[in-house]
Order: structure tokens, then sequence, then C-alpha cells
């Protein structure tokens, strides 16, 4: 029964059902026949008179699951802990997906699949891959060896491999930071520039880059291949940083530039 259900903290896209005035039901799209509520505390940040002005039926929004109690089949959402980059990048993860299973259709039409077993064959991408998105991108990029444990038909095979290698590339996501960061020593500066530049031994598949500001300000950026994953590198990187001064005394903080 889990898996049919979003985790608490995800980011899902949904659809204004019912407005009542003090709070909401919404469907969950990519959630077939689960419903959430919106509360009126998590419509908006702040007081709210008129529900109506906020939201209305038929809208379609980004919210964020922050309870679920599965006893009750109760999904409980907010839409004031969604920020605006959270937004973008929750809309653009639909968007990919979205064009990525259009593009399998297409294939799948190619290599004459029977409907029926469209959904079989996406299941095994979605499970091994966590999305038609990333599985297409890894079509893109392996080719044959994509397939060695799906079991999909070789003329199915053939045209994802084709139509995946023709329209589907592998993103950047580039997340910015703030960096405060001081040692009190008399070649403090020098040493933070060494260790800035030691940091660039970032994990394969990541980057980094590092813009001045004037000490002791400093401007980091990280790229990789999806959100998670990058923030995950720089929060791993400042915690390392943190260590390799604690022996001194010293001001360290950062935090992430909101677009």
């Amino acid at each position: 029964m889990e898996d049919d259900y979003p985790e608490v903290g995800e980011l899902v896209i949904i659809k204004i059902k019912k407005v009542f005035k003090y709070g909401a039901f919404a469907e969950l799209e990519e959630y077939p026949d689960l419903e959430g509520y919106i509360p009126i505390g998590e419509v908006a940040s702040r007081w709210i008179k008129n529900i109506h002005e906020f939201i209305s039926v038929g809208q379609r929004k980004v919210a964020r699951v922050y309870r679920i109690d599965l006893r009750k089949q109760q999904i409980d959402l907010s839409l004031k802990r969604v920020s605006e980059s959270d937004k973008k990048r929750k809309m653009e993860e639909v968007r990919k997906n979205t064009r990525a299973m259009k593009l399998f259709d297409v294939a799948a039409k190619n290599a004459n699949v029977p409907e029926e077993d469209v959904i079989k064959y996406i299941d095994r991408i979605v499970t091994k891959y966590g999305d038609i998105y990333s599985g297409m991108v890894e079509i893109s990029e392996k080719k044959e060896k994509v397939f060695d444990d799906l079991h999909f038909p070789k003329k199915l095979c053939d045209e994802l491999i084709k139509i995946a290698s023709e329209n589907m590339k592998r993103p950047e996501v580039k997340i910015d930071y703030f960096c405060y960061i001081k040692i009190y020593e008399p070649n403090g500066v020098e040493y933070i520039k060494k260790l800035l530049t030691e940091g660039k031994g970032l994990p394969k598949g990541f980057k980094s880059k590092i813009t001045y500001f004037g000490a002791p300000k400093y401007k980091i950026s990280f790229i990789g291949q999806d959100y998670k994953s990058v923030d995950k590198t720089a929060t791993e990187f400042f915690s390392q940083l943190e260590k390799k001064i604690s022996k001194y005394k010293h001001e360290f903080s950062y935090e992430q530039i909101k677009k």
C-alpha cells in the first residue's frame, strides 16, 4: 500500500478539486485515485481572510506532502512550504518526463508493441531508473547495455535506442551558494583559498566553480546531473571544509542562493 503513496516531503503536482472555508481537497496527478487535503494554514505564509483569493477549483499547483496517515488513508499537503525554485524544479521534472513518455510511445508504435504491453515495459524502466526520463537518458548513452535485464523485444530496443540517441541528452544542474569563511591566522586567506582549490576534487560527474567576492565572502557553484545529488555533494563539501578549519579560531556559514 505504501508503494502507491508519495513520500513525506515529496513535491507533487495537484489539481484543486473542492474548496471549503478552512481547506481544500486536491487530486494528486501523479498518483491516480489519490486525493490530498490542504488545511487553510498551509495555503499561504500570511493570514488568510478568504481562501478563495488564493486557490480555486481547477487550478494546477505544486504542493509538498508534509504528513501521511496510512491508517486513515489521509495525505496532508502544503502550498506554503513550496518555494519558487521548488515549483520550477518540479514543473521541469514533469515536462521532461512527459516528453520522454511521448518518445517512448513513438518507439513502441514503430515497433508494433501492443498497447497493453507498453505500460509493462515502462514500469520496468521506471523500476530500474526511477522515472521514464532518466531511463531514456540512459538508453541514449549506454544503448544495448540498458536492456540486459529488462527483457524488451529487440525491435523495441532498436527503436528506443534510435529515438533516445536523437532526442535525449543528460542535463546539467547548477546550484549556487554564498560561503562566508574567515580564519583568524596570519595566512588565513591563503589557507582558505588553498582549501577551496583542494575541494574541487568532487565525485565523478560533478564540477565546481569558485568566485571570489573578496575575503571572507565567496560564491561557490556546484554542477551535476540532478538537483538532489548536487545538493548532497555541496552539503558534504561544506561539512568537510568546516572540519578542516575547526582547529583554528574561525567564522563559517553558507547558504544557497535562491533564484
